[in-house]
């Protein structure tokens, strides 16, 4: 009996692919080609294994974006927090959509010094939130967005001069 000389030969490989593809031309049906939000979770799940990836997407074309960057899901939309090292800013980009295919504008939150080292991204009440280190003297600094898109406003807390790592959790309350 012959052995087996690429992952292509392996009987249960071959099935994942063709349930993907049953997935997908489920996904494709009129009666989910107008949920958007199911079809791509199916679309999704149809690939967990990070076999197949997209092309990647600029989310900020700046020189030095994206260092100490954070990701999460903020309100189902995917979220950036992240360092540019240029100007040494904090900055935050959100996803348009839950795909993460489009983007808005990335924003800045925080520009008085070198900001946005060790940056951490969280949801508390519905809002972003960004704990990270940075300023003259590297304080332990907190930013959180007066929405939930986090495409306007912030206050940034500098009282508590610690620096060190900041982190930030997720909750309510």
């Amino acid at each position: 009996m012959a052995g087996i000389e690429r992952f292509e030969g392996i009987v249960a490989w071959q099935k994942v692919r063709e349930l993907a593809n049953l997935v997908y031309e489920l996904a494709k049906k009129r009666s989910l080609s107008n949920d958007f939000a199911l079809r791509n979770q199916l679309r999704r799940a149809s690939d967990s294994t990070g076999s197949t990836w997209g092309t990647p997407l600029t989310v900020d074309s700046i020189r030095f974006a994206g260092e100490y960057a954070k990701l999460i899901v903020a309100n189902g939309f995917p979220a950036i927090a992240y360092r540019e090292s240029v100007d040494e800013d904090l900055r935050f980009v959100i996803a348009k959509d839950a795909d993460g295919a489009n983007w808005q504008y990335p924003i800045v939150v925080d520009s008085e010094g070198d900001m946005g080292r060790y940056v951490s991204l969280a949801i508390v009440n519905g809002r972003p939130c960004i704990a990270y280190r940075g300023g003259t003297n590297q304080d332990a600094l907190f930013a959180y967005s007066m929405t939930e898109s986090a495409a306007t406003g912030r206050r940034i807390d500098r009282s508590c001069g610690v620096g060190g790592f900041a982190r930030v959790a997720s909750g309510t309350g």
